[in-house]
């Protein structure tokens, strides 16, 4: 700042000052910093798990999973069960004469009985279908639980910059009025006024943007939670739960070895038992099927003194199928072997990918954790101080405004910076946690 070199200038300036005290410092400190204390006059916050318990009740997705359990269990009765036996009735137009008397119509019950060993075949197929279903129902469930969780976490990180961008126009807001102040009294650069102005048009933008983001985060959390754009949500999502990053308690080795619990990995290794199964029951097919059958025959009067005129005839019948054509069949158990080999190599893709995903993610959270308690620990705290420091001198004439704003904008990043590490760490943990199946923090 020039010096002043009218004294009735300079009782202007420190009048204005003393009008309007704190106006320098004071939208900045009302920032909420890392690990700050909660306001206990304010309601509590709504949970994490509260919306994650709402979501796995009134998600429609998960409840279809759940009712695809339920269809798959009744397949299991119905691959066991033997086919429907064939009534046949006939009567013949010429009728046909016995020793007893005319034929004048039969009635047949036919029964196919499959050779053994293919109903229970078929019976266990649909027994891993079960196995698959509830496989892919726990995957909609995992999946649920870390895609709340990753909205959760970025309107997190959407309300807090979006809380520090607000506080920041309100300072610059301020810095733009004092300098036009200046500039109007020649005590100020044109340039400074040029720069505070176009850092309170940025903030602005970043304000705009930000309600963006939030509104698409929110409205891809209400299709999870099944609430339309017209409901209100049954939660206040405008304060959220003090987060900070712990110590991650798990080694690498040791998430690798719990991802053998990831439910696409089990899907795919029901998914290759059963293509095992139907390779064994197209075997099958070169075995034959049998028939049981009863004929009963109605029997009319004969016209000669017959002993045991007009009874009626009973018998039984018993067929096999001829399985002579092998082409078909041989066809039928190479797709099945094909299906198999494409099943167990798909296990060794994913389990490939689960374990590389795993790493990547082990890697993030590290990445994230380190962040988070390097500026939350140190450089948050550092810049606040040399933000206070230049805002001292700025009051007392020795430093620049262009200098201040520098230190007030460092302090907003190392904030912004610290909030998405925190964000990070959580959504790479969430991951972790619907691979391996359970709660990592």
């Amino acid at each position: 700042m020039d010096r002043i070199r009218s004294p009735l200038l300079l009782l202007f300036l420190l009048c204005l000052l003393l009008l309007a005290p704190g106006l320098f410092g004071l939208p900045a400190r009302s920032f909420a910093e890392p690990g700050a204390a909660v306001d206990e006059s304010v309601p509590a916050t709504v949970t994490l798990g509260e919306i994650i318990e709402y979501a796995l009740k009134e998600n429609p997705a998960l409840r279809a999973s759940g009712v695809g359990v339920e269809a798959a269990s009744q397949r299991v009765h119905q691959a066991r069960t033997l086919g429907d036996p064939v009534l046949t009735y006939s009567h013949g137009i010429d009728k046909i004469e016995t020793r007893l008397g005319p034929a004048n119509s039969s009635v047949t019950l036919m029964q196919k009985i499959p050779f053994p060993g293919k109903l229970s075949t078929k019976g266990s197929a649909a027994m891993v279908g079960v196995e698959i279903a509830k496989s892919e129902r726990s995957s909609a469930e995992r999946t649920l639980v870390a895609r709340v969780k990753r909205l959760y976490y970025e309107l997190y990180y959407i309300d807090k910059t979006t809380t520090l961008a607000r506080e920041n126009k309100a300072v610059l807001d301020y810095f733009v009025e004092v300098s036009r102040s200046n500039y109007s009294l020649n005590v100020s650069k044109l340039d400074e006024l040029v720069r505070a102005e176009r850092l309170r048009a940025a903030s602005s933008l970043t304000i705009i943007r930000l309600e963006e983001e939030r509104v698409s985060a929110l409205a891809r959390l209400r299709s999870a939670l099944n609430i339309g754009l017209g409901q209100s949500l049954p939660f206040d999502l405008t304060r959220f739960e003090s987060l900070t990053v712990p110590q991650f308690g798990y080694s690498v080795a040791e998430l690798s070895i719990k991802a053998s619990a990831d439910t696409t990995l089990k899907t795919l290794g029901h998914k290759l038992a059963r293509a095992r199964i139907n390779e064994k029951s197209a075997k099958y097919a070169y075995m034959p099927d049998f028939h049981l059958g009863v004929k009963y025959t109605d029997i009319g009067e004969s016209p000669m003194a017959v002993t045991g005129s007009g009874r009626d005839a009973l018998g039984v019948s018993v067929g096999v199928t001829l399985p002579i054509w092998r082409g078909g069949k041989r066809a039928g158990v190479a797709q099945a072997r094909a299906e198999r080999e494409q099943a167990r190599l798909a296990v060794i893709t994913a389990a490939t990918e689960i374990d590389s995903k795993v790493h990547r993610l082990y890697q993030s959270v590290q990445s994230a954790a380190e962040v988070a308690h390097l500026y939350g620990d140190t450089l948050v705290p550092r810049a606040k101080e040399s933000y206070e420091f230049a805002e001292a001198r700025y009051r007392n004439g020795q430093e620049k405004l262009g200098r201040l704003l520098e230190t007030q904008s460092m302090w907003i990043d190392f904030r912004r910076v610290y909030f998405s590490a925190v964000r990070d760490f959580f959504i790479a943990v969430s991951e972790l946690e619907r691979i391996t199946g359970e709660e990592l923090l």
